[in-house]
């Protein structure tokens, strides 16, 4: 669990540079940090309630399912804006300042 922090903040930052950087993603960026947040929320409210048995209660599982949902989200996001980037070529010559 202590996992999902580093998920988190690394997914909000990512977020906070798709906004500055106007990137073409911004909103499925938005749509699956919500989504990460809303779950990682959710994991800790359960697990702090001593309620997170997925063996004997499924709908603990139901209850988090956004966390992975959007995690699941945003690499495919990651790859596509990384894939775009390397197709950006400068012409030689042409100055880069």
């Amino acid at each position: 669990m202590e996992g999902t922090l580093v998920i988190t903040l690394g997914n909000l930052t990512f977020l906070i540079h798709a906004w500055i950087t106007d990137k073409k993603h911004k909103y499925l960026h938005m749509i699956s940090s919500a989504f990460i947040l809303f779950g990682v929320l959710l994991l800790w409210m359960l697990s702090s309630l001593g309620c997170f048995m997925p063996d004997e209660e499924w709908w603990c599982l139901a209850a988090i399912a956004p966390y992975p949902l959007g995690w699941l989200m945003q690499c495919p996001i990651l790859i596509v804006e990384r894939n775009n980037k390397r197709k950006i070529r400068v012409k030689p010559g042409t100055p880069t300042s």
